[in-house]
């Protein structure tokens, strides 16, 4: 929490306001679906600012180590070396047997 604080809420809430701002000359106009735009831009502003500096981090922040450790490639590369041991076996096995 203390690295999304510090590092990602100054730039996401620059965005989320800026793109208020940007919006905000079409309250103006009095026709219905300029305000609905309005208000639809705004509130996935709050709920995209609420998810990106709350919910998401708090929900990554309990996924366990070991989990956030998890290489694909050296699993990958391991069970390649497993395989070409035993093969490297078979074969040495075959040589000796002939």
């Amino acid at each position: 929490m203390r690295n999304t604080i510090s590092n990602i809420a100054w730039p996401m809430s620059q965005a989320g306001i800026s793109t208020v701002i940007c919006i905000l000359p079409i309250v103006v106009l009095q026709n219905y679906i300029p305000l609905v735009f309005v208000k639809t831009i705004t509130l996935v502003v709050i709920w995209g600012l609420w998810h990106g500096l709350v919910l998401l981090p708090a929900f990554l922040s309990q996924i366990p180590l070991r989990l956030l450790n998890f290489n694909c490639y050296r699993v990958l590369v391991n069970a390649r070396n497993e395989v070409t041991g035993q093969e490297m076996l078979l074969l040495d096995g075959d040589a000796i047997r002939t």
